[in-house]
């Protein structure tokens, strides 16, 4: 992730939680919302000396008689209201730009710091300035060196906001509450200043005493910030060698899998400059052969869906949920969702255990590991997985269902982690891997299935163009699922190629009367219980979803619904779904 990027996610992240909404956010292209947040801040900025300009001319001369005896300055006469009223407009912009400026200036500065030094350090090093500037102002009455401490105090300002969140949501298990309670510590930090400066009012020490007991604050700070690291470096670290990627093989090496014909390739770079955000996963060394599970029909799961799934709230900037939910369906098989007030569309992704290797399918809609920390979490997944089945190596495989933004967003995230194959979504990346074919050209049913083995855990994958020319759609015999994608869920169908669309869903049905398919699983959920009724789009809080599964009963109402739709642009609405087909 570029360090534009990653501020970028921290902005959209930062307003987005708030239940904060500006034009500049809501029509700016995400690459492109830095340099127009600072565009419309001097817009606002050029506003505001407009307006005062405007004023200073229809201000009145100032009568040549004898000056008034009321103590005060004579500004000539009032103001109409609409004067008043300009004024307040002008001082609201201003505000605005002020408080957007100070905010946002924060998060440049911190953002580009964030990749190279640890969140503890950043706030130490804050911590320092602000000690610095408090105990520098109780003495200083000299406008050169008042001015010259600024930066001290614009250092500390920025590493307290730019990085105050990501400490919390690195040191509560919680990312919901952690927010919650970073954002009350301005409020409250508001309400005990009070004091401080009751303090330094009403006594003889004056403004340097409120200096100095701010410095003293700063210290009591930085000495909570020392041991709250020194109790997690008391927690026992995993064994040196789990951080290690193992011994190199080059920048990447191909193998065909001859018993199931899919090309896999293994990445392997343990000199990435990237550091990880856990520890690694190649396991602990054993002395005797792990344990193999039983991934066939005799061992075959049943898949636990009686899942309440987060569905948003009505003020996100109140929204308690954890920024991922985790549903364990069984011990090998976990159903991802990202909470609603971080991105409106809530994807879900899906994280499979085999015997060699994890497969995560999806990573989501949001870039940034502060405020939707995917790779953190499914760091976690796989810690706990191997605690109770010990491997002494371990590899991760990320996959897509189709290259859509809300399904790839997290891929940055898993850059550079030791043992971990990361495909891109693309049409030609992903189709060359699984062996459908070079990326041009129509696909038809007559293409092989490919297999990819997690080890004893073998996927069935084929593409399933209609919804994106890349889509693909998987199939795990030991759970039954079919993974469908944007093809098939609850919600807006979106259909780009129809006669592409009709031919996937004919093959999910054919497929699934001869293989055992016990839910058909998507990956959002966009109608509500009542029949028909969809929550409209950018929708944060949904309280009557349906469930996520859909049935095989449920493809052939939607081959029937093509049939009536007949191929015909625009939004048909059934009862557990929309199609929604594009203009041709």
């Amino acid at each position: 992730m570029t360090p534009q990027k990653g501020v970028c996610g921290a902005i959209d992240g930062v307003f987005a939680w708030r239940g904060r909404s500006t034009g500049v956010l809501a029509v700016t292209p995400g690459p492109a919302r830095p340099r127009a947040i600072l565009l419309a801040l001097a817009a606002v900025a050029v506003l505001n000396i407009g307006t005062t300009a405007a004023m200073i001319r229809r201000k009145p001369q100032a009568d040549s008689g004898p000056a008034t005896a009321t103590g005060q300055d004579d500004d000539g006469p009032a103001l109409s209201r609409a004067g008043v009223a300009a004024v307040v407009l002008a001082f609201i912009a201003l505000q605005a730009s002020n408080s957007a400026a100070v905010s946002i200036m924060g998060l440049f500065v911190t953002g580009r710091l964030s990749a190279r030094f640890s969140s503890h350090t950043l706030i130490t090093s804050g911590c320092l300035a602000g000690i610095a500037y408090y105990a520098a102002m109780a003495f200083v009455a000299d406008p050169v060196g008042l001015i010259a401490l600024q930066i001290l105090n614009a250092w500390f300002f920025a590493i307290v906001a730019g990085i105050g969140l990501t400490l919390f949501q690195q040191i509560i298990p919680r990312p919901g509450l952690a927010s919650g309670l970073f954002v009350n510590t301005r409020r409250v930090g508001a309400i005990v200043s009070g004091p401080i400066i009751a303090f330094g009012s009403m006594t003889a020490l004056g403004y340097q005493g409120i200096f100095a007991a701010s410095a003293g604050l700063a210290v009591v700070t930085l000495a909570a910030i020392l041991l709250t690291r020194r109790l997690k470096a008391a927690v026992p670290e995993p064994d040196a060698d789990r951080s290690k990627p193992g011994a190199a093989c080059g920048a990447h090496w191909r193998s065909r899998d001859r018993h199931h014909g899919v090309l896999v390739r293994h990445l392997r770079n343990p000199t990435s400059a990237a550091p990880p955000l856990m520890p690694t996963h190649t396991g602990e060394r054993m002395d005797s052969p792990p344990e193999l599970i039983d991934f066939t029909a005799a061992g075959r799961s049943s898949a636990d869906l009686d899942v309440a799934w987060i569905h948003g709230s009505e003020s996100a900037k109140h929204n308690t949920d954890p920024d991922i939910q985790v549903h364990a369906c069984d011990e090998h098989t976990f159903i991802l969702r990202q909470n609603m007030a971080v991105n409106y569309e809530a994807p879900f992704m899906f994280l499979l255990f085999g015997n060699d290797r994890a497969v995560l399918i999806d990573t989501g809609a949001t870039a940034s590991a502060d405020f939707f920390p995917l790779r953190r979490v499914v760091d976690g997944l796989v810690d706990t997985w191997l605690a109770a089945h010990p491997r002494d190596e371990y590899r991760l495989l990320v996959l897509h269902t189709h290259p859509h933004g809300d399904h790839v967003a997290g891929d940055a995230q898993f850059a550079g982690r030791p043992d971990t194959v990361l495909v891109d979504a693309g049409r030609e990346s992903a189709w060359e891997f699984f062996g459908f074919g070079d990326g041009s050209g129509d696909i038809d049913d007559a293409v092989q299935t490919a297999h990819v083995d997690l080890g004893g855990r073998v996927l069935e994958c084929w593409p399933s163009p209609g919804h994106h020319n890349a889509a693909v759609t998987f199939y795990d015999p030991h759970t039954g699922f079919l993974l469908t994608g944007d093809t098939v869920y609850p919600g807006r169908l979106y259909i780009h190629d129809w006669p592409a669309f009709v031919r996937t869903i004919d093959r999910l049905i054919r497929f699934s009367g001869t293989h055992p398919v016990t839910h058909v699983l998507g990956c959002h959920i966009e109608m509500s219980r009542d029949p028909g009724v969809d929550y409209p789009i950018f929708t944060t809080y949904q309280p009557e979803e349906p469930p996520l599964q859909m049935t095989v009963d449920q493809l052939r109402e939607i081959r029937r619904a093509a049939d009536e739709a007949g191929g015909r642009p625009g939004r048909h609405v059934f009862p557990g779904f929309i199609l929604c087909l594009d203009e041709a």
